[in-house]
């Protein structure tokens, strides 16, 4: 099995499953150009319907040497060597999850895009051309030139664009997962489970369609913002690490977020002040 071997092929190294012991320092430090992390379990049906196209990812030779990727898993139905204490703090609530990071992101961030091998391979492709917010010297001039406007923006713009974004990223995976624990319930409902196959089929198709249509909300928002938000979230980690970390603290408690009032209010509020001084 490929799983239990480390592998090198061209651009891309495979570590295996990671514990707490070694997490940190293989996909945080490991001076690769980024990470890609699968969280699973062996009781998932979808992760085993997941594997025979991470296993492809795994032994095609489609990188290129001088961009580095780290493949790596996390099982989390491993209790006894750390898995499952690893799945929570990376916030992995539903499985198969992959998540990947590119410095200086400590916090690694999930992929919604189709689970192929060859849409992974496409998106992994584009992972690998590193460029540091903190260490301009690591990014060319059209990246840094990319950069540059998000340098000049206000902060607290900066970061109502991406809070907005990860707002809009929890609410649909709050929905993909209500619809997944309703499904769930309902497979547990001795009533339910009495029913011929034909009658569950037809009590589950309903979640099982609204658990899809926020999947692709979710892969929908992330080819449209996903690298925008990176690029902003990278910025204010350099610019604005407290503030970036007390708004994703915030999201993650469903807090509401502030919202700016449109500029028309803002003027009749002014103008009706302004007649009240003259009065």
């Amino acid at each position: 099995m490929l799983l239990d071997a480390l592998l090198f092929t061209a651009g891309h190294v495979f570590e295996g499953d990671l514990t707490p012991a070694d997490f940190d320092q293989k996909v945080l430090h490991s001076g690769y150009n980024a990470t890609i992390v699968k969280f699973h379990a062996p009781w998932c049906a979808h992760c085993r319907e997941l594997e025979p196209h991470w296993e492809e990812l795994i032994a095609s030779p489609w990188g290129e040497r001088n961009r580095r990727i780290l493949l790596a898993s996390v099982d989390c139905g491993d209790e006894q060597n750390g898995g499952r204490h690893l799945c929570k703090k990376n916030g992995v609530r539903h499985l198969p999850t992959l998540k990947f990071w590119t410095p200086p992101d400590d916090e690694g961030s999930e992929w919604w895009g189709d689970r192929t091998a060859t849409e992974m391979k496409a998106f992994a492709r584009n992972l690998t051309a590193t460029c540091d917010p903190a260490r301009l010297d690591t990014c060319t001039q059209p990246q840094r030139d990319g950069l540059q406007p998000l340098f000049d923006m206000d902060v607290d713009k900066l970061l109502e664009e991406v809070t907005r974004y990860e707002a809009q990223m929890d609410q649909n995976v709050k929905a993909q997962l209500a619809h997944t624990a309703r499904m769930q319930a309902l497979s547990e409902d001795p009533e339910h489970r009495a029913k011929s196959k034909e009658e569950q089929q037809r009590a589950f198709s309903p979640f099982e369609k609204e658990a899809e249509l926020a999947t692709q909300r979710l892969r929908a928002g992330q080819k449209e913002f996903g690298y925008a938000y990176r690029a902003a979230k990278s910025v204010l980690l350099v610019r604005a690490p407290e503030a970036l970390a007390a708004a994703t603290r915030a999201v993650e408690k469903g807090e509401p977020q502030p919202r700016k009032q449109k500029a028309g209010k803002k003027k009749r509020k002014k103008k009706a002040r302004a007649e009240k001084d003259e009065v």
